[in-house]
């Protein structure tokens, strides 16, 4: 009788660990990859601020809405902006954009 007793927790816990589902594996997996681009991303941003290394052109900006961000042009270079920083640059007005030259997200713009 105690043999069957033991063995109702040893079966209970060997259904707790079983083997995962290939859902299961493919969510980790696509948890994994997600957390290991948000890492690289601010990375480049991280290590582009410390090193302090900007590219700059002046011109006319030209900019693309997407969903997250802006994508912006200006005399061939090209960079990202957050879509509140994107609203205070007028049309039609040149700026001279200064970009991290790593992560291309843009660091400042001032009127040319």
């Amino acid at each position: 009788m105690r043999g069957g007793l033991d063995s109702l927790p040893s079966l209970a816990l060997r259904g707790a660990i079983a083997a995962p589902g290939v859902a299961a594996v493919l969510g980790a997996l696509l948890a994994a990859a997600v957390t290991a681009c948000i890492a690289y991303n601010g990375g480049c941003v991280a290590l582009d601020v410390v090193r302090g290394q900007l590219d700059s052109r002046a011109g006319l900006v030209d900019l693309e809405a997407d969903r997250t961000e802006e994508r912006g042009t200006v005399d061939g270079l090209k960079f990202t902006i957050s879509h509140k920083r994107a609203r205070a640059l007028q049309f039609g007005v040149r700026y001279r954009v200064y970009v991290y030259r790593h992560s291309r997200q843009a660091a400042s713009a001032e009127l040319d």
